[in-house]
């Protein structure tokens, strides 16, 4: 099977990538031994601890049960475990850890940063997955028991030299925004989402891509961007590290060809396509 080709620019349009695992549900000790896992592990890299909601990872199914009925059984009195945020002291490295799920981010936070493409990232998020799951087997907490994972990459696609309003979709992406409209009317945004099966080499589904395109408009400066997110998620091949990697990188490629398939030819050129 050939090495499938992997698109490059000199300056992507990247805001954030996400790798994550999620996984059966840790005891609710859990939540405490997190504190001890940040100071031991943690806090030399990341200083800064903050909590969120906890976010409920959603699960890819396939076949008949995309459209079964889905039954929700709570067995827990007490309030759902928070999300524990650490960071790094400028903020565009972060990870995320709560009972059911990790992710390991990369942000750009300031307008000269610079995406440090995939490998930097993969490395990241083996080192910080590895270290959590020894953690969670010497404390007795038992083992993580991967369900899926996942690979998110947000860009934000910013107006300028070649599409300067929203109505310029035809600018930005291939195939949408070129139906005729009656001359009374201007196009004044899209949206669009797309999902594809991501298929192993025996033709079934092991995963699913999410493409999803919104219009919104700068912080600062109020400039109108786009922002295409990508996302690729399913079930490893194995529930070990080397299990998980290998799906991340089967996704990084999806999300690479779908990026590619989707963009314009002239924004491609804008952001350095080598």
């Amino acid at each position: 099977m050939a090495e499938p080709t992997i698109l490059n620019f000199d300056n992507p349009p990247i805001a954030e990538v996400v790798a994550a695992v999620s996984y059966d549900a840790l005891p609710s000790s859990a939540l405490a031994h997190f504190g001890i896992f940040w100071k031991e592990h943690l806090a030399a890299t990341f200083p800064r601890i903050e909590e969120k909601p906890p976010l409920v990872p959603p699960l890819e199914r396939f076949g008949a049960e995309v459209f079964a009925p889905q039954l929700t059984l709570v067995t827990e009195p007490d309030y759902p475990s928070p999300r524990l945020w650490a960071l790094n002291e400028s903020g565009d490295e972060l990870l995320q850890l709560q009972r059911n799920w990790f992710a390991c981010n990369w942000r750009k936070v300031r307008s000269d940063s610079s995406y440090t493409h995939w490998p930097s990232r993969r490395a990241a998020f083996a080192r910080w997955y590895s270290a959590l799951e020894e953690y969670v087997r010497l404390s007795g907490l038992g083992s993580i028991t991967p369900l899926q994972c996942e690979l998110t990459y947000v860009n934000h696609i910013l107006s300028g030299n070649t599409w300067k309003r929203h109505g310029e979709v035809s600018k930005i992406f291939r195939s949408i925004g070129e139906s005729e409209i009656p001359v009374s009317l201007e196009r004044e945004s899209t949206r669009f989402g797309q999902d594809f099966l991501m298929l192993g080499d025996d033709s079934r589904p092991i995963g699913r891509l999410h493409a999803s395109a919104q219009p919104a408009f700068r912080t600062e400066g109020r400039e109108p961007i786009y922002v295409l997110e990508l996302t690729a998620r399913g079930v490893p091949a194995n529930p070990d590290i080397d299990g998980i990697l290998s799906f991340l990188d089967q996704g990084r490629e999806a999300i690479n060809a779908a990026f590619s398939a989707l963009t314009a030819d002239e924004m491609q050129l804008e952001w350095g396509r080598k």
